[in-house]
């Protein structure tokens, strides 16, 4: 070793520092007014349940997945043989469906988030009633709360003038007399009822589509 290199303590043992993650709590404790013990219990009962929360969400992905790959195989053969093994092991046909439902959302949208919402938000986007753009879906899936975002896009697109009222003010539309408000309103209803029609089209072009590509 040179004499630079032992001068320099290039070979010193460097002592491990440990670095412990700051956790900030998403509750506003301020308002439960606390006892500092009790204010430091309730922020480890949260982080817990998040972090059990977040696994959760990665073991129903997996178990999910796994489903998916056994009904793959299982389809091969005789009809039944899927459910007949799911049952075998302990699983409930609604519990073992929806699992497979969550993992074809996830295919298509390749987010997660799909295994925490909620099972009717589930069902609804396997079979939406309204196509969104797959851009909106995820808008949807990582907004704070979903379940609201969802709704409130829904209820844009179901041609119900009433529903933009809010929209209106927050975008600083000024409307002056009733008259400008119902010819705004009938205007609104106009445009959305002209996207339902186009959602049919695409619905009937898609299964025709479907049908051609099955003959050839």
């Amino acid at each position: 070793m040179s004499k630079f290199l032992k001068d320099r303590g290039a070979f010193k043992e460097t002592k491990k520092v440990k670095v412990v993650e700051q956790y900030s709590p998403i509750v506003d404790y301020a308002n439960f007014e606390l006892k500092e013990e009790d204010l430091k219990k309730m922020i480890s009962c949260e982080k817990n349940i998040l972090f059990h929360q977040q696994k959760s969400v990665e073991h129903l992905l997996s178990l999910s997945e796994t489903l998916y790959e056994a009904q793959g195989i299982l389809s091969n053969y005789k009809n039944g043989g899927f459910r007949n093994w799911f049952e075998e092991i302990g699983l409930k046909k609604d519990f073992v469906y929806m699992c497979l439902k969550r993992y074809n959302l996830y295919l298509n949208y390749e987010n997660e988030k799909v295994m925490a919402i909620p099972e009717k938000m589930v069902k609804e986007l396997s079979t939406p009633k309204i196509i969104l753009p797959k851009e909106q879906i995820l808008e949807i899936l990582e907004s704070e709360k979903p379940v609201r975002k969802y709704e409130e896009i829904k209820n844009i697109l179901s041609g119900d003038p009433t529903i933009y009222k809010n929209e209106i003010l927050e975008a600083e539309i000024i409307i002056d007399g009733d008259d400008d408000v119902r010819k705004l309103e009938k205007e609104l209803a106009k445009k959305y009822s002209q996207v339902k029609e186009l959602q049919k089209e695409i619905k009937d072009i898609e299964y025709r589509l479907g049908i051609l590509k099955n003959k050839i």
